[in-house]
Parts: structure tokens; sequence; C-alpha cells
């Protein structure tokens, strides 16, 4: 949903920028998939996350 891309899109700039995050050790699984996600994007799209940032407006998330 839409707070999982906008999770990833934070993470994945902090990561750009030398954020150790995805190398820390999680508990929580959903955590580590994230983290495993995000190095695996770095590896194949190096600066992806700065790209889409730049494209950015805002975020909004519709709830019911």
């Amino acid at each position: 949903d839409g707070g999982d891309v906008t999770l990833l899109i934070h993470k994945g700039y902090e990561m750009e920028n030398g954020d150790k995050w995805v190398d820390s050790p999680s508990d929580n699984h959903e955590v580590k998939v994230i983290k495993d996600l995000l190095k695996d994007i770095a590896k194949k799209q190096p600066g992806i996350f700065h790209e889409i940032v730049k494209d950015l407006k805002g975020v909004s998330e519709e709830t019911t």
C-alpha cells in the first residue's frame, strides 16, 4: 500500500545518503524483507531513490 512505498522511498533515500539501517539486525520478518529489498534495489539500480524523489510533490494516504 502507500505506506509501504513511502517507507521504501524514505529508507532508500537515507540509505543512499549513507545511513546503515539496512545493515542493522532485525528480529521482525517484515522489516528484514524491507531491508533485503532495499539492498537488492541498491545493487541493481544505484541512486534510484534520489531519482524518484526529484519527481515527488508530496504523499497522501487515504483512509476509510
